[in-house]
């Protein structure tokens, strides 16, 4: 017996959850019962069976078989051997049967996957089998390909405009020619989400806040694909067509980029060179053998997917009359011959078309040649589409009444799932009222047998989809089926549970394997939370009244708490604060004062998120007092230390870092006390950024070593939270600033040169958090323009590709102090504020006097910021001095001399004195003014040089000089 979900057999893969084989990570299409017969053979490899207990086996695995096991054991046989000459079923006698070949149990996480070194680019979808039928087709389409960069399919719904670019798009890459990337549209339903959905697919992380910026996705998708060579594989656009004409245009901005689109309509942009997918082709005349019959690629298809659920060739070829005929009457639409072929088996071909016949629908029994041949050449376009579509709802119709009761309600249920889901989430749904799993997994076995449900093997794990066109029909009738609602919370219960997955594998994967795994699972947590929490739920009255409100409300906010994270490493950022607001508003509503701890976790998580947000920084929510009232009401350690980080977040966020001071020392306070290793580092991160930007550059720098030691580099970090910013990033940005404030300027730049590398390692949000803290300002205290415009570079083209509108304003001031313009004339654009708010007006105030606002003496006055004090008054000094007021100036110069001093902040003394220093020269006092140097004379002979050091060392010599000679 099996110790673990999948078995290797040489070559293949035996996943015994999903009874799913598969070879070179594709499934391999075998009748039905036929995993069920292997399984029982390979639990006992080398072991004789016989032949009552195997057909015991295909009896409860198909009640309605008609091939026999000898049929079955010879399509296994045959399966067997495409891989293995050693793997086989050997029959001993007439009732006794083995397997033969070694078989080994394998963990399913050594499947291979991105994080493990393969591509970050999503895969294309498994096919069980490359039909020849299509030949001459995708061969149309790989020309095409060669002469534009841009090739549509365009056809209506079941005509394999998929499953065709799939074919063209794998041969392509087999040739040798660009590595191929598959985004399937069908899911995405939020406007905007398109180039999303492709940076997705090709590994890259989303910007951080697209809706703050159209641009910023564009061009994060162009730096995706600049100097990268790439087919990307559009599948299901027609709901879209205007959004996806416009990130094609971008796509195309890339040399190296072709794109092949399926729609049911063309894309209507510049390029586009239309391939029109029709049906099949169909016979015009009565063939006289199977043979000529395959010619046409509608009996071909037929033919294989038959004999692929074990109807043998022979008995095809003896009713290939009515083999015809089906063809004919399903029109040569693919889909519609597949489902058709899936019922062969229980049928028969005489009962299938006795069943086509007698279906009350005009387009069935149309007969005529069909096809892309014959018979319609006086029928016009949009006729032909009609019947077909009228041909496919039909086929969809019989195969559905086909369906046992169970198999009818598992696939609408299933229909509930917006994107890829696997087995268990499978039987969860379809099991909602209780069925037994075993009914519920024969249930999904079948419809998959019966191609109403596709396999995939995606990054070596087995998931189900329902094909757009098939999901279309099956969700219909979700919309009136008794129960809905019991689906609808089911669906977001496994929501959840799968998000509890995505979290737990967060520390061990990296963050594009990860995002490659669970980031479009994004768009069934967002279906099933509008539910949650009351959206959505118009005409969801089934019978069973409105279940338990409350449970759904609680499910509904911990699904916006969970996805947290995951919609900041998506950059949901609005999406994810309208999320909050939405389940606070739950709460007001439906469930007031029923769940405050889900309260108090949305309003700290609402204040984190909202730091990314340039509406959100300037007017977070003002709740200190209800955060306050709900850790007193709830008396938990967990929820105070989160309320303090919550405090501290909007304390931060409003620069006032006398109250940020406050709120660390109680976290330094709870981490002593907690268990939780994260707590200790996130305090003393916190920790460290408060007491630095409040003035007590000491204890900042010590809470950021404490972090360093804490995390060393070899250590990769393992947060899973909102914010998601490395702390050895936070960290070394401290202490880079620190040590430029004490004098240690070439430390300072190759500390901040460290959190850049691990920042690139990070996010976009942290390049540019060091860029606008560290790099950028170090540059211009060091009178550095070069490497300012350097930094100043990144900084815009980072905020920009990541639409990150905080940050883009920030290196909109940091341009104007470049250019040299005064604050009160500084550019605006049209979304810019009309002046820096409090944290950059501090930066600015430290790069020149023209730059000191008014608001920033008061800041500093009050005690609210402190890191800049002495530079501010310096400033003041400087500002009094342009206007004539020398003993005011000498008087505000010495004043920075003594703040510096008493926060250790050597560079900030050493420019002090300067500026005293030059007024005492300026005055006829030499000798004074080379006293106020001397102190600083080895920094002025030190291997470091910036402009403040090349000015002393002038003066220095000059004012020696000058009271020497006096």
């Amino acid at each position: 017996m099996a110790t673990t979900d999948i078995q290797v057999l040489g070559p293949f893969r035996l996943f015994r959850n999903e009874r799913l084989l598969t070879l070179a990570g594709r499934p391999v299409p075998l009748p039905a019962g036929a995993v069920d017969l292997l399984l029982e053979l390979v639990d006992q490899a080398g072991v004789e069976v016989s032949e009552r207990d195997l057909d015991e086996v295909l009896r409860r695995a198909d009640p309605a078989r008609r091939s026999s096991l000898l049929a079955i054991c010879e399509a296994l046989n045959i399966a067997l051997s495409a891989g293995s000459s050693s793997h086989f079923i050997a029959q001993v006698d007439d009732q006794r049967f083995v397997f033969l070949g070694d078989v080994r149990d394998v963990a399913q996480d050594l499947a291979p996957s991105p994080e493990n070194g393969t591509s970050s680019f999503a895969a294309l979808p498994s096919l069980d089998a490359e039909l020849v039928c299509r030949d001459e087709l995708v061969t149309r389409i790989l020309d095409r390909l060669q002469g534009s960069r841009l090739v549509s399919l365009v056809g209506p719904g079941g005509v394999g405009k998929t499953t065709v670019a799939v074919l063209a798009a794998a041969r392509r890459a087999r040739d040798g020619q660009a590595p191929v990337c598959f985004v399937d549209l069908a899911a995405v339903q939020r406007p905007g989400a398109v180039a999303e959905a492709v940076l997705l697919s090709l590994g890259w992380e989303p910007p951080a806040s697209p809706s703050e910026g159209r641009p910023a996705i564009d061009d994060c998708l162009h730096g995706a694909l600049l100097g990268r060579s790439v087919l990307l594989v559009l599948d299901n656009c027609e709901h879209l067509v205007a959004e996806v004409a416009a990130v094609v245009d971008i796509v195309l901005r890339s040399q190296g980029a072709s794109v092949l689109a399926t729609s049911r309509e063309p894309l209507n942009t510049f390029g586009e060179v239309v391939v029109p997918v029709g049906p099949l082709a169909l016979p015009e005349s009565a063939p006289h053998t199977l043979g000529e019959a395959r010619a046409y690629s509608a009996v071909d298809l037929f033919v294989v997917r038959a004999a692929g659920r074990g109807v043998s060739t022979a008995s095809l070829s003896v009713d290939l009359p009515l083999v015809c005929e089906v063809c004919r009457r399903l029109d040569g639409i693919p889909l519609a011959l597949e489902l058709a072929a899936a019922h062969v088996p229980a049928l028969g071909m005489d009962g299938l078309l006795e069943r086509l016949t007698s279906w009350p629908v005009a387009s069935l029994g149309s007969g005529g040649s069909g096809g892309d041949r014959g018979g319609e050449a006086d029928a016009g376009v949009e006729a032909r589409a009609l019947r077909r579509h009228r041909t496919l709802e039909a086929a969809f119709d019989w195969s559905y009444a086909l369906l046992s009761p169970a198999e009818q309600t598992a696939l609408v249920r299933l229909s509930i799932f917006r994107g890829d889901f696997p087995f268990e989430s499978a039987l969860r749904v379809i099991a909602v009222d209780g069925e037994d799993p075993t009914q519920a997994a024969d249930s999904l076995f079948g419809l998959q047998a019966r191609s109403l449900i596709a396999v995939n093997l995606a990054r070596g794990r087995v998931q189900y989809r329902l094909l757009e066109t098939t999901r279309e029909y099956a969700a219909e009738k979700l919309r009136t089926a008794p129960g809905r609602s019991k689906v609808r919370r089911q669906h977001a219960l496994d929501c959840m549970e799968r998000l509890e997955r995505a979290e737990r594998d967060w520390s061990l994967m990296n963050g594009k394997g990860w995002l490659a795994r669970y980031g479009r699972l994004i768009d069934d947590v967002t279906l099933a939370t509008a539910w949650s929490l009351g959206n959505g739920r118009d005409g969801d009255h089934d019978g069973d009244g409105d279940g338990d409100v409350d449970m759904d409300v609680e499910v509904g906010i911990d699904l916006v708490l969970r996805g947290l994270p995951m919609a900041s490493r998506l950059g949901r950022f609005d999406e994810a604060i309208e999320q909050m607001a939405a389940a606070l508003q739950a709460l007001e509503d439906r469930a007031r004062g029923r769940f405050p701890r889900q309260e108090l976790q949305l309003l700290v998580s609402l204040r984190t998120m909202g730091l990314n947000s340039k509406r959100q920084v300037r007017h977070l929510p003002e709740s200190d007092a209800r955060v306050l009232e709900l850790v007193d009401q709830l008396g938990d350690a967990r929820d105070a230390f989160g309320a303090c980080m919550s405090v501290w977040t909007t304390s931060a966020a409003r620069a006032d870092f006398a109250a940020a001071v406050a709120a660390a020392r109680r976290l330094l306070a709870l981490a002593e006390g907690s268990t939780v290793k994260t707590d200790v580092v996130d305090a003393a991160k916190h920790a460290a950024y408060a007491f630095h930007f409040s003035g007590d550059l000491r204890q900042g720098a010590a809470q950021a070593l404490r972090v360093l030691e804490l995390m060393p580099d070899h250590l990769s970090p393992s947060y899973y939270n909102v914010a998601q910013i490395d702390a050895r990033v936070s960290a070394r940005i401290v202490l880079a600033r620190t040590r430029w404030m004490c004098g240690a300027y070439d430390q300072a730049s190759r500390t901040a040169d460290q959190a850049l590398a691990l920042a690139l390692e990070d996010r976009p949000v942290a390049v540019c958090l060091v860029l606008s803290f560290a790099l950028c300002p170090i540059a211009l205290w060091n009178g550095d323009a070069e490497a300012a415009r350097r930094h100043l570079d990144m900084l815009q083209a980072c905020a920009a590709t990541a639409g990150i509108a905080l940050y883009a304003e920030w290196a909109r001031w940091y341009e104007a102090v470049l250019d040299g313009t005064a604050a009160d004339h500084a550019p605006q654009g049209a979304d810019a504020w009309p002046e820096p708010y409090d944290m950059l007006s501090d930066m600015l105030a430290t790069t020149g006097c023209s730059w000191l606002l008014p608001r920033v003496s008061r800041r500093v006055a009050s005690g609210v910021v402190g890191w800049c004090d002495a530079e501010v008054a310096r400033a003041e000094g400087q500002a009094l001095l342009t206007s004539g007021e020398l003993t005011a100036a000498r008087g505000r110069f010495e004043d920075a001399i003594r703040l510096a001093r008493a926060s250790t902040a050597r560079a900030w003394e050493f420019r002090a004195c300067l500026s005293l220093a030059e007024l005492e020269a300026s005055q006829g006092h030499p000798a004074a003014a080379a006293a106020l140097l001397e102190p600083f004379e080895a920094i002025c002979r030190g291997a470091f040089q910036n402009a403040d050091t090349v000015r002393a060392r002038a003066l220095l010599r000059a004012s020696t000089q000058a009271a020497a000679d006096a």
